[in-house]
């Protein structure tokens, strides 16, 4: 269920309404001269989020709140530790992207926030497999997404590129949610994600 809630400036307050109240009205029986309408998510689907662990932050409201709780931490760790550390605080898994507007959003959501600029989400390759861009799947999840190679960073990045042949793990560089490979055992904030 969804609420739409209804803000009508009225001089310098407002006053509100949600979906089947009267109308919005003035002192004077007139209707504000602007109204703001927020399609908000019902407030009892946001309680189903579990609480935060310690140095993590419920990203409440953001990109996709009707499917998933996202949650940024900054404890820097190594990525096994940080799908450890999302796991055992019952946060979920490290984040799946499943589209380029959930990544977008997220990027855009976290970029003011994240120290570091990057962050760890749920994307490993197999030891096993040819490099750079061979054998990329997901801790949890069944995406098909990943940005068209080269991951979005311009040359002579060209992400993914197994920068000294140890880089099996997949983050987001903030900048418009650019992907990198990085040495898994790199520290960096990283992104839970709990389905509802």
């Amino acid at each position: 269920m969804r609420v739409v809630l209804v803000l009508g400036l009225v001089g310098c307050s407002f006053s509100a309404r949600t979906n089947g109240s009267e109308p919005i009205r003035d002192a004077s029986g007139d209707a504000p001269d602007a109204l703001i309408i927020i399609d908000a998510p019902d407030a009892r689907m946001l309680a189903d989020c579990p609480t935060p662990a310690a140095n993590c932050t419920l990203l409440a409201n953001t990109c996709l709140p009707e499917t998933s709780c996202y949650y940024r931490c900054t404890t820097n760790r190594n990525w096994e530790d940080a799908r450890v550390r999302c796991h055992d605080d019952g946060m979920g898994c490290l984040v799946t992207l499943d589209d380029a507007t959930e990544n977008s959003c997220l990027s855009a959501a976290l970029q003011p926030d994240t120290a570091s600029n990057r962050y760890w989400i749920g994307f490993k390759q197999t030891v096993t497999t040819v490099e750079p861009a061979g054998g990329w799947t997901w801790a949890c999840g069944t995406s098909t997404f990943t940005p068209s190679p080269p991951w979005g960073l311009p040359p002579p990045d060209n992400e993914p590129n197994d920068l000294g042949g140890n880089e099996d793990c997949a983050a987001v560089v903030n900048n418009a949610g650019h992907w990198i490979d990085a040495d898994c055992d790199s520290t960096l904030d990283y992104v839970c994600e709990f389905p509802r």
